[in-house]
């Protein structure tokens, strides 16, 4: 399940506090996540409800839960840290030979960047 090691109990209190009309595969996600950080999938299920009764987005939440801090989800804030960032890059080189006759160097990254602090 999305919430591997969660009691139903946990995903209870998700779901009772949440919004009628919001899905909750991100925030059952974002329990898994956290609880297995933490430890506590009590706590965080409680977090992740406060966060569904104020609003926050899924994103939002996601973010949140990737800080494994049931705390910074209880606060609704990465406390400046960028939670869903993520950066890939890689590089490759050859030479043509000994001279470095017709040497080449190509190289790239990718990445994306969200923002800092989720209200």
């Amino acid at each position: 399940t999305a919430a591997q090691g969660a009691t139903r109990a946990d995903l209870a209190v998700i779901a009772r506090r949440a919004p009628e009309d919001r899905a909750l595969t991100a925030s059952y996600r974002a329990l898994a996540r956290l609880g297995a950080r933490s430890g506590d999938f009590s706590r965080a299920s409680r977090a992740i409800a406060t966060r569904l009764e104020s609003g926050t987005s899924d994103r939002g939440i996601t973010r949140l839960a990737a800080t494994g801090s049931v705390d910074a989800m209880l606060r609704g804030t990465t406390g400046g840290l960028n939670a869903g960032a993520s950066v890939a890059g890689g590089a490759t080189a050859g030479a043509g030979s000994v001279l470095g006759a017709g040497a080449q160097v190509t190289g790239g990254i990718t990445g994306s960047l969200g923002g800092g602090i989720i209200p």
